[in-house]
């Protein structure tokens, strides 16, 4: 175990540093981290606003969140097709609302946006994952349906032939 440092002011606050470990003489000692420890500038996140992968996250995010509501529309003139409709359009609205809050994350570095744009992205994802199980339950159901009127068509030719 290596010797411990006394703090001095000069340490605090900029002044020059120790090279060596100095004798144990009083209160206040403590083991300083090594000199090329990040800062805390350093432990941020990266700048947003260099990141290419960032702008194109909001461009994609858009183009599918446009995507989400004409297909919502389409899927809405039919009678059948309203209730994944409206997910559709609901998806699309989320998509852009997280594309517009994280372009403004980009362009301030604001927190604020940041966390609405996750919050966003979140709700789409949960609104996708309910569209994802109700089209699940509604294919097992259509499933058992056929494979019933299927049965059912057999039982009866049978009884009549």
């Amino acid at each position: 175990m290596g010797e411990k440092i006394k703090i001095t002011p000069e340490d605090v606050y900029g002044g020059s540093t120790r090279s060596q470990p100095q004798p144990n003489t009083g209160a206040n000692y403590y083991q300083p981290p090594s000199t090329n420890a990040p800062t805390f500038q350093q432990n941020q996140f990266v700048s947003s606003q260099l990141d290419p992968n960032y702008i194109s996250l909001t461009r994609w995010a858009g183009f599918v969140g446009i995507i989400n509501i004409i297909s919502g529309i389409i899927s809405c003139i039919t009678v059948v097709g309203i209730p994944s409709g409206i997910i559709l359009i609901l998806l699309g609205v989320r998509l852009n609302s997280f594309k517009n809050e994280f372009s403004l994350y980009i362009n301030t570095n604001n927190e604020y946006g940041l966390k609405r744009a996750l919050y966003n992205l979140k709700t789409y994802f949960a609104l996708q994952g309910w569209l994802i199980l109700i089209s699940i339950i509604v294919s097992v159901l259509i499933i058992i349906l056929v494979a019933t009127g299927v049965i059912s068509l057999g039982d009866y030719l049978g009884s009549i032939l």
